[in-house]
């Protein structure tokens, strides 16, 4: 408000100076500029008017004035006369005077561990979940073409679901097989594995899942072994120079086939021909096969053998 009047005052002064250029409006200027001094000479009066008014403004303003230090930016607010009064009045909180190091970052590895809001969590479960017991007395069994599973519940209450996973050998390539939802929970449950379709020893891993959380595994394992596998319902067809072979895979664990073989033995009398003395014409996983007849063996008898190859 100072500083607005004396602006004003300035604009006034200059308003009133203009006037001296003119002679003939001097006795105009030493009417309103005259204040009681013997000097008439309008410059003085001038300088004379802006001290009167400023001195003016200085006693009405007084007490806004005096005592008042302007901040100093090189100080970086250090200077304030109350801290605690000018955070209170910016609306900060104890943050403000918290050390940087009191709070979690992501270098902080313990801290961020336990981070987990304002408040008292102390007692809050999220914070705190424990894994469920695992499944017991996991056994397995061997029925036609599949292994079936049989295991007893978690000991925890209020359990999500279960999974069941399997892997050919042991390996670490796990596979899921089954989820088990509370509709179908029991004391005791079971699952028949199908999924596999190669021989060798199936490992299975079993947890109980609560709130996200995985119990530890029941664990076990089951080889599986297939002998030998035969074709069904093989034909063998005589056409113009050649042989029509068709065959079914197997009527059971027809999924473990890895491929069929053909053998092929000609000779003069049937009764020499021998599988023994046979050759491979065909590997690969077709049911059927077209043979033709060599130039050489039109005139002999010849045998066909269908033999597969277990996964």
């Amino acid at each position: 408000m100072a500083i607005r009047k004396l602006l004003d005052i300035s604009n006034e002064s200059n308003s009133r100076f203009s006037r001296f250029k003119e002679a003939d409006r001097k006795a105009l200027i030493e009417e309103r500029f005259d204040t009681g001094s013997a000097n008439d000479n309008p410059y003085d009066d001038s300088i004379q008017f802006l001290k009167e008014k400023i001195d003016e403004i200085i006693e009405t303003n007084n007490d806004k004035i005096v005592g008042r230090t302007p901040l100093s930016a090189a100080n970086n607010l250090s200077d304030i006369a109350n801290a605690n009064t000018a955070r209170s009045n910016l609306g900060l909180g104890t943050a403000a005077t918290t050390a940087a190091g009191s709070y979690a970052t992501s270098a902080q590895g313990s801290k961020a561990d336990t981070a987990h809001g304002w408040g008292n969590h102390a007692s809050a479960g999220y914070l705190t979940r424990s894994a469920p017991g695992a499944p017991s007395s996991l056994s397995t069994s061997i029925v036609n073409d599949t292994i079936d599973l049989s295991f007893n519940k978690s000991s925890t209450s209020n359990i999500d679901y279960y999974l069941v996973f399997n892997s050919i050998d042991g390996s670490s390539d796990y596979g899921l097989i089954s989820v088990i939802d509370p509709a179908d929970f029991g004391n005791t449950m079971s699952v028949i594995d199908s999924t596999f379709s190669q021989t060798g020893t199936m490992a299975y891993r079993v947890y109980a899942v609560k709130n996200g959380v995985y119990s530890s595994a029941a664990t076990t394992s089951k080889a599986f072994t297939i002998s030998s596998l035969e074709p069904t319902n093989m034909s063998v067809t005589p056409l113009n120079k050649v042989y029509f072979i068709q065959w079914d895979p197997p009527s059971t664990k027809a999924r473990f086939v890895s491929n069929y073989k053909i053998y092929k033995h000609a000779h003069a009398t049937q009764s020499s021909l021998s599988r023994s003395s046979a050759s491979l014409i065909y590997t690969g996983k077709n049911t059927s096969y077209m043979y033709t007849i060599a130039g050489g063996d039109k005139a002999k008898y010849h045998q066909f053998w269908v033999e597969i190859t277990v996964a």
